[in-house]
Order: structure tokens, then sequence, then C-alpha cells
């Protein structure tokens, strides 16, 4: 991210300081980007949040990655059936086969 950019967004409140990330994007973002938005309406925000966030450790993520991060909060098939769906939007994308697959954010 552009260094003048920070403060700017901070401002605006699309995104907020983390201690491991740096700077991630505030659920105020989510809700500023019209496409983002209509998402939003199906999906609960913490949850792309979270996809974001696992996504963004490593640039990409296996399904296995999300089903740790959604541990005690979903169950593997309802993380499949998120993950399913937002490849569906222009938030992700898949690549691979079976176990071989992974997910990047577009």
């Amino acid at each position: 991210m552009h260094g003048e950019s920070c403060p700017k967004l901070l401002e605006m409140g699309l995104i907020a300081e983390d201690s491991y990330f740096g700077y991630v994007l505030s659920s105020r973002y989510l809700l500023y980007k019209p496409h983002v938005r209509t998402i939003a309406q199906q999906y609960d925000i913490n949850h792309i949040q979270t996809v974001y966030y696992v996504i963004q450790r490593n640039g990409e993520a296996p399904m296995s990655d999300f089903v740790a991060a959604f541990d005690g909060i979903l169950t593997q098939k309802q993380v499949r059936n998120l993950i399913e769906g937002l490849c569906k939007t222009p938030l992700i994308t898949s690549h691979g086969n079976a176990r071989a697959t992974r997910y990047h954010w577009v």
C-alpha cells in the first residue's frame, strides 16, 4: 500500500491498524465498495474478513486453512459452502483440482 494513502484511508475508516498485518480492511470498507456491499448482504462481513486474512497471509490458501480459521465457528461443510459461494463472486478465485485447489483474493 502506498504510504501516503494510509493516513487518508485511516481517517475515512476504510482500513484499521493491526498488530499482525499492519493494516487491515475495516468493515466500513466492505460496505463502501458497491460490489462488496452486495456480497456482504449475502454473507456475514466477519466471515468475509476472515477469508481475506487467511488468503492475505500467503497470497493464497487451501481449504484446510479456512477450516482451521473457522474452527469452532462454522462446520467444515459450512466453510466449504462459504468458500464455494465466494468463488462465484468477484472477491476470490480458485485454481487447481481437489486437494490441490488454492484460493486467491481478486
